[in-house]
Formats: structure tokens, C-alpha cells, sequence
């Protein structure tokens, strides 16, 4: 079996066994951060909308297109314009349509494919509200270019 040797460790010049780039156990875990987070930062100002919309969403519990009861939840507040790319209008009340969570997988499908004239078709009043928010959207996505050139 091979020996281990002691050396001197670059950071405190203590003879011991080297670990990670030639330092010693302790100097190595003090500089070590460990692994970053991954969790998003939280947005004040959307936790905040949410909470907002849900207490409103309480008065008044259906879907906008379907007229169908809505249980208490996020997944229920659809917004128009995805407030990922759309920041300008991400908080923005004329945004979001409170609506059932198929209407609401199925809305989100058909925009991100730019399929507008089912969209239109389908779901009558989303479509309206989502043209009173277009003028005040700042971003240009290919989303937008796509809505304004269908209009």
C-alpha cells in the first residue's frame, strides 16, 4: 500500500496531509462554499400579486370561459402574456383571467405555438382581454411580433 506523506499546507504552512490545492483539510473546508442554490429568487412583487388575486379569485370562484367552480390556487390565474418574457406586464391586473386548469393548459399550449385563431375561436373572452393588454406590453418577443402581424 502506498504512504501517505505530510506536506506543507500553501494556505497556513502547517505539515499535514494536502488535500484540495495543496492545502490541508481545515484550510480547505474553511474556503469551501458548498454547492449553490438553484431555487429561484423570490419576487415580492408577483408573491404579492398572487396573494392579491387569490383573495380575489375567493369572491368570485369561475372560470371566466366555462363558468366552471374554481378551487383556491395559483394554477387558476392564467396570465396572458407569460410573464417569464413579459416583465413589463408580468404584475399587471389586465394580465391575468381566472380560469379552469384545463382551459388554462390549453390556452398556454395554443400561444406558445402562435396557434391565435384557436385561441380566438375558443376561448372568446381571453382572447379579448389579451388584446387590452398587447398596447401596454414593452417587450418585443417573437410572441408579440407574431400576435401584432396575425392582427
Amino acid at each position: 500500500m502506498i504512504q501517505r506523506k505530510k506536506k506543507i499546507c500553501k494556505e497556513c504552512g502547517k505539515e499535514d496531509y494536502l488535500f484540495s490545492k495543496g492545502r490541508c483539510g481545515v484550510c480547505a473546508k474553511r474556503s469551501y462554499n458548498g454547492l449553490k442554490s438553484s431555487k429561484p429568487v423570490k419576487n415580492n412583487e408577483l408573491d404579492t400579486f398572487f396573494k392579491k388575486h387569490l383573495l380575489l379569485m375567493q369572491k368570485h370562484p369561475f372560470c371566466v370561459e366555462t363558468n366552471s367552480v374554481l378551487n383556491l390556487g395559483k394554477f387558476h390565474l392564467a396570465h396572458l402574456l407569460p410573464k417569464r418574457n413579459h416583465k413589463s406586464v408580468a404584475t399587471s391586473d389586465d394580465n391575468v383571467v381566472y380560469v379552469s386548469w384545463e382551459v388554462h393548459q390549453d390556452y398556454d399550449m395554443l400561444l406558445d405555438q402562435h396557434r391565435f385563431k384557436e385561441i380566438e375561436e375558443k376561448y372568446p373572452i381571453i382572447w379579448k382581454s389579451l388584446l387590452n393588454v398587447l398596447p401596454s406590453c414593452q417587450e418585443q418577443t417573437k410572441l408579440v411580433t407574431k400576435l401584432k402581424e396575425y392582427l
